[in-house]
C-alpha cells in the first residue's frame, strides 16, 4: 500500500503496558532492598479495588525504587507501566 509516495506498514495491535510486564527481566534489576522481582506484583496491586492495597503498593514502589532519593535500576521497567497507566487513581 502506498501513501503519498511512501509505504504504509500495517499497525501492530495495541497492547496494554501491563500485558508486557513479563517482558522485563525484573530479577536482573534491583531496588533498595535487592532484586526488583517483586515490582510486577506491586504494579498490578495499583489496580486493586482495595484502596489500602493500592496505597501499600505505592508506598512500597516509591520506597523501593526511589529510596531516599536514589533511583534504582528497577525503575526502568516501571516507566511505561507505572501508576498513571494502571487505570486507577487514589
Amino acid at each position: 500500500m502506498s501513501y503519498l509516495g511512501g509505504t504504509v506498514r500495517a499497525m501492530q495491535p495495541f497492547s496494554s503496558p501491563l500485558e508486557r510486564l513479563g517482558d522485563v527481566p525484573w530479577a536482573e534489576l534491583g531496588h533498595a532492598y535487592g532484586s526488583a522481582a517483586d515490582v510486577p506484583d506491586l504494579i498490578l496491586a495499583l489496580r486493586s479495588q482495595d484502596a489500602d492495597a493500592r496505597a501499600r503498593a505505592r508506598w512500597h514502589l516509591y520506597g523501593n525504587i526511589f529510596h531516599q532519593g536514589t533511583r534504582y535500576s528497577g525503575r526502568r521497567g516501571t516507566a511505561t507501566r507505572g501508576p498513571g497507566r494502571c487505570g486507577r487513581s487514589g
